[in-house]
């Protein structure tokens, strides 16, 4: 796993270019590019995300995804799994997406805690109501069983745009 730093800034960024690239082809869409300050390469840039990583299997790029501090109805929030993506054909041969949503939560919950965060968010929008799903129901409790997770029960306008939520108090 590769994580995001000052020090490697420019390694992080060119790596996280060519998986973007890989994943989406040179027409970034709006959420990964750098067209708007919101999107993920702006974000990498302007130092906005708390964290970000890059996870890799046999050398071969898997997923990425990474955690910011927003406020969110007056409570600081640690925004976790933000912007992520990943290619399914390696993630599904490869450890799993269960081992991969395990090793990136565990790292942006730690997070959450020593930022002071009331809460932890994690978000998907409209397009990715599966993976919702999946999560909410399967990989946070299974990988997390001393947690209590709170999943929306419809979308919820978070950052702009009508996202699905699960949310976890710290």
């Amino acid at each position: 796993m590769l994580s995001l730093t000052k020090e490697n800034k420019e390694e992080f960024t060119a790596k996280l270019k060519k998986a973007l690239y890989d994943k989406f082809g040179e027409d970034l869409p709006d959420n990964y590019g750098y067209r708007y300050p919101w999107s993920l390469l702006s974000l990498v840039r302007d130092d906005i995300l708390d964290t970000y990583q890059i996870l890799y299997v046999n050398n071969t790029f898997w997923s990425a995804t990474g955690g910011l501090v927003r406020d969110f109805n007056g409570d600081k929030i640690y925004h976790a799994g933000f912007r992520g993506f990943s290619h399914a054909e390696p993630r599904h041969k490869g450890l799993g997406v269960k081992v991969h949503s395990q090793r990136f939560f565990s790292f942006q919950f730690d997070r959450a805690k020593k930022l002071n965060c009331q809460k932890v968010i994690i978000s998907f929008n409209e397009n990715n109501y599966k993976l919702f799903v999946v999560t909410q129901r399967y990989l946070l409790p299974r990988g997390f069983p001393n947690y209590d997770f709170i999943a929306s029960s419809e979308t919820v306008v978070f950052n702009g745009v009508k996202q699905w939520l699960i949310t976890l108090n710290l």
